[in-house]
């Protein structure tokens, strides 16, 4: 019989196999699954939560989750059944619904209201990678309201870093945490779990924040925690608490009710033996600037942002400002950072041909855990946002004060108080204050003057004057707002006239830093509010102006600004990159380890 053609074909093709291969085979099929799965088609497993089925596939939820691959193949019930039922009512509908989504799609949505049925459900169905990513949402979300809470959470569903940050915040904002009711719901272990932190950040108070926070905490179900007051003073360093808030808390409801707490602090404040003060872990932060001696709204600028640490003696760079700032300040309220910044755009109108400038306005919150810059405008108001913007751009002065958190704009047209308040852990800042205008500046076109607070009272120092345009002079004049009065009174006239310094407060004395004076200056000098007497102290080493100076561990540390080439102070005007700190006690300045970025006219603030 003879061969036909097609069994020679076949016996040649057995020599030598051909594999078909059908892209996306995968795809497709995960694709079809998740078809059935939105038309509850062929489902053979149904998952009941809080009142809800929810419908899926048996062999979907075995490849994809460790936890149903051993339901499914170890015996138990559900492996039996021929529709499955599996009870999760731990976690609600929208976090079951969600987590199946990625499971079919490889997608997850994520919001506020679910991420914490996310991280349960995950955790339950040993989804670590997911997990791992809700967590890192959850941490992006952690504020002074809800840290407390997080950090319970994190341990009970051991995640690590979620843990590492709610702490994190905690030790950062604990003067305004511990106003909150969520801490006065603190159990006694985690309570005495914070109060064993040694880089708590307290604020202006110190050790008396911690103080006020265990009164406040003790007189939360007094009857209660009445038996745990020893125990828990003992984690307060009483010797480093000022005198007057020991003396105030005595005479309050708490002691009066409880005389045997009195007895419990005063045999503390005798007893021997060290007690140290806690020290945060703080940074000195500078931000944007110049990188040029020329500093029109067209010269070069940068975003870079870096951090000192002056016990490592390092900078590192963090997380660029958002825009390319002409005029930046930075500050401190409540435990936040906030910057408020411009950024100057030149462009020629091709239509018309003509010059146009378009002015950027931001004011932006750095959050240190994430290391990002948010968009902070909605915690001000459309006047407050104005206010500081006005002032940067007619080179005023802001000035803060750290013990009522009430920011302070001066320029030659107007002086405006804004107090900065707690909403839930939150800040808003609605209403400005305008106090009396500083007539002398009205009258001689002021600008390029400093503003510093000092035991809550403002002053305003030096700036130039422009008599015309080519005539411009440095003044030494300064001013102090009476609030009583509701008006300013002048001080003792500087020693030397100065322009584009800076001031700072630092052991209730006012030190001014260089500045300008027909030559860039490096002359310090010290004002004494008791006595409204001036006196020189050591000179920086390097000549400065348009820098910034702030008080980092009790020093003073004088950063970057516009400078000469020359070592004698002469040669052409050059944008620096070093930094110099003094101390008070030596009366000594020291040169820092530069930048990594020179600038002049940039933020800088300790954080």
């Amino acid at each position: 019989m003879a061969k036909r053609k097609s069994d020679d074909f076949l016996t040649k093709c057995t020599d030598e196999d051909t594999k078909v291969t059908l892209k996306n085979a995968g795809v497709k099929l995960l694709k079809g699954f998740y078809e059935l799965w939105k038309k509850q088609e062929l489902c053979d497993v149904i998952i009941k939560t809080n009142g809800e089925s929810i419908p899926a596939h048996r062999a979907v939820l075995v490849i994809s989750c460790d936890y149903f691959r051993a339901m499914f193949s170890m015996g138990f019930e559900e492996s039996q059944q021929q529709i499955a039922e599996i009870s999760l009512d731990e976690v609600t509908p929208e976090a079951v619904r969600a987590v199946l989504c990625y499971i079919y799609t490889g997608n997850l949505t994520v919001t506020k209201n679910t991420i914490q049925d996310l991280v349960v459900l995950t955790d339950l169905l040993q989804l670590a990678d997911l997990k791992l990513q809700c967590c890192q949402f959850m941490a992006r979300e952690i504020s002074a309201s809800n840290c407390l809470g997080v950090w319970e959470f994190s341990e009970k569903f051991s995640c690590c870093e979620l843990e590492t940050n709610s702490l994190a915040m905690v030790k950062q904002r604990f003067p305004v945490i511990c106003q909150m009711d969520e801490f006065l719901a603190l159990t006694y272990n985690r309570l005495i779990k914070i109060l064993q932190f040694e880089d708590l950040y307290l604020g202006c108070e110190g050790e008396g924040t911690v103080l006020k926070s265990v009164f406040n905490w003790l007189e939360h179900h007094h009857q209660e925690r009445v038996g745990h007051m020893a125990d828990i003073i003992k984690f307060v360093r009483l010797k480093s608490v000022d005198k007057e808030i020991i003396e105030q808390l005595m005479k309050c409801s708490l002691c009066e009710k409880y005389p045997e707490l009195r007895q419990i602090i005063e045999t503390q404040l005798v007893a021997e033996g060290p007690d140290n003060a806690r020290e945060a872990v703080r940074y000195m932060y500078v931000m944007g600037g110049y990188t040029q001696s020329r500093t029109g709204p067209l010269c070069p600028r940068t975003k870079r942002v870096e951090r000192f640490n002056l016990d490592s003696q390092h900078w590192q760079t963090v997380a660029d400002l958002p825009i390319l700032a002409s005029g930046v300040h930075a500050f401190e309220v409540h435990g936040r950072l906030i910057c408020t910044a411009f950024e100057l755009i030149h462009y020629r109108s091709q239509e018309q041909d003509i010059e146009r400038e378009v002015r950027l306005e931001g004011i932006y919150e750095y959050d240190i855990l994430q290391d990002r810059w948010k968009d902070a405008t909605d915690y001000f108001s459309p006047d407050t946002i104005q206010c500081l913007h006005n002032c940067l751009m007619n080179s005023g002065s802001i000035a803060v004060c750290p013990k009522t958190n009430k920011v302070y704009t001066v320029t030659d047209r107007e002086v405006n108080c804004i107090s900065v308040e707690l909403d839930d852990g939150d800040i808003f800042c609605k209403t400005v204050e305008k106090l009396p205008n500083i007539q002398t500046f009205v009258e001689e076109s002021h600008s390029c003057h400093v503003a510093v607070v000092c035991d809550e009272v403002l002053y305003v120092f030096g700036g130039e004057v422009r008599v015309s345009q080519s005539e411009v002079y440095s003044t030494a004049s300064g001013y102090k707002f009476d609030p009583r009065y509701n008006t300013w009174l002048p001080i003792r006239d500087m020693l030397e006239p100065r322009s584009k310094c800076d001031v700072v407060e630092l052991g209730g004395y006012i030190y001014l830093v260089g500045g300008f004076n027909l030559c860039r200056l490096k002359s310090v000098e010290r004002y004494d509010p008791i006595t409204d007497q001036w006196s020189k102290v050591a000179s920086m080493a390097v000549e400065r102006s348009h820098h910034k100076a702030v008080v980092y561990k009790n020093k003073i540390c004088a950063i970057g600004g516009k400078s000469y080439s020359a070592r004698n102070g002469g040669g052409a005007r050059r944008t620096v990159h070093t930094s110099e700190i003094y101390d008070p006690e030596l009366d000594q300045w020291t040169m820092l380890p530069t930048m990594t970025q020179a600038r002049c006219l940039h933020g800088a603030v300790v954080f």
